[in-house]
């Protein structure tokens, strides 16, 4: 992501908390299931509705020419006023709208359901909210529901869903997938606030070319609040965002401030990054001398003397982790990508030494690793059983 600000440099991005409340959004849930310590949930009068044991009833009555007028502008985002029945219970004067981007249908119409939308503070089972997913997309229907239920199996946050048959107007429509709305109260229930930055992505139809999850910059504007948009913070959604290199957070980070990290350090001997760019620099007027310096974990550096060059490595990435620990706010989180190399026919595995790296309140809460193709035979004999790969690693501040 970070390619062309001279990955050399380790350069990351950090996003700073506008607040020390606002730090907190990473924080686990109290009530954790993997935590044995964690306290009992309490009760959740809305667990009923989400019981995934049974197949629900959903009726809803409204204006027959609203719902017609609905499933023609299936396109608009125009809300109407319904009332809304499941198993005894019964709410007057909710909002509907369509929903979805390639979901969305004139015969079977994706939905969002707000049961305040007419009447303020009005709530269902503690629900300000819900979805009705057509699966227009999802010929099986299952396939969102399974993957939040293995999340939570996982001691994960995923949303709870089940499934149910809509009446509208008494008629059948379909089978739907009920699914819990990701908004302020979802997150006080998960993470025991809501202060944080919350962020849904909109897909934006009418854009010249669309967002396919590329670097933009550091500038927030360029993603907010198109194409996220804002669920929490409205009035002010972006928080402070800067790049800089690992090795020097505190010249623009408070220790202890940051809500969020990204960062990619150098794959250990595998490039000549300052090298690389040496004509660029030449062009421009730049002195290279200092960038070859204070380059990590240079290839060259591997070719004179590799057992030298990656204690050299791990100290470096021990010091980036460090720095990192240090700037993070308490119970914050930093993503972490790095990747398995040669170097001089020797194998070196990258999540070995970040393990290493670690210390003190830091630790890693899950990553994942993907096998990557092996270029050669040297790189075939150095790995031999054990495959190469490329790491994603969440590692979180107590």
């Amino acid at each position: 992501m970070l390619l062309n600000r001279m990955r050399a440099l380790a350069v990351l991005t950090i996003l700073a908390a506008a607040s020390p409340s606002a730090t907190l959004a990473q924080t686990p849930s109290p009530t954790n299931p993997t935590d044995p310590n964690a306290p009992a949930a309490a009760a959740d009068p809305s667990d009923r509705f989400f019981d995934d044991s049974q197949l629900h009833d959903i009726k809803l009555t409204c204006n027959s020419r609203d719902w017609e007028s609905l499933n023609q502008h299936y396109l608009d985002d125009t809300y109407y006023i319904c009332d809304f029945r499941w198993s005894d219970q019964v709410l007057r004067n909710i909002g509907i709208r369509s929903r979805g981007t390639g979901s969305r249908s004139g015969v079977k119409p994706g939905l969002r359901v707000d049961f305040d939308r007419y009447t303020t503070d009005q709530k269902f089972l503690g629900l300000k909210s819900v979805i009705l997913r057509n699966n227009t997309q999802d010929p099986s229907g299952l396939r969102e529901r399974l993957g939040m239920l293995m999340f939570r199996r996982m001691g994960l946050k995923g949303l709870r869903e089940a499934h149910a048959r809509l009446f509208v107007n008494n008629a059948y429509v379909g089978l739907y997938t009920m699914v819990e709305s990701v908004d302020k109260a979802w997150l006080k229930k998960n993470y025991g606030e809501n202060d944080g930055y919350l962020y849904e992505f909109k897909y934006d139809v009418g854009a010249p070319q669309p967002f396919v999850f590329r670097y933009l910059g550091a500038d927030p504007a360029l993603y907010v609040p198109i194409p996220f948009k804002p669920e929490t913070h409205e009035a002010a959604p972006r928080p402070e965002v800067f790049e800089h290199d690992a090795r020097r957070l505190s010249q623009v980070v408070p220790n202890g401030s940051a809500a969020g990290i990204i960062t990619s350090p150098p794959y250990a001997g595998t490039y000549d990054y300052a090298e690389h760019q040496r004509l660029r620099f030449d062009f421009l007027g730049l002195r290279h001398r200092e960038l070859d310096a204070g380059e990590v974990g240079s290839r060259r550096s591997f070719e004179e003397d590799p057992a030298a060059a990656h204690r050299a490595w791990q100290k470096a990435l021990a010091g980036i982790v460090a720095r990192i620990g240090r700037a993070l706010a308490p119970g914050a989180a930093a993503a972490i990508v790095i990747g398995d190399s040669v170097a001089r026919g020797r194998a070196l595995y990258a999540l070995d030494d970040l393990r290493e790296a670690l210390t003190g309140d830091l630790a890693i809460e899950a990553w994942a690793s993907q096998e990557r193709p092996m270029l050669g035979a040297v790189e075939r004999r150095a790995f031999g059983d054990r495959p190469k790969a490329e790491h994603v690693v969440v590692i979180r501040r107590s």
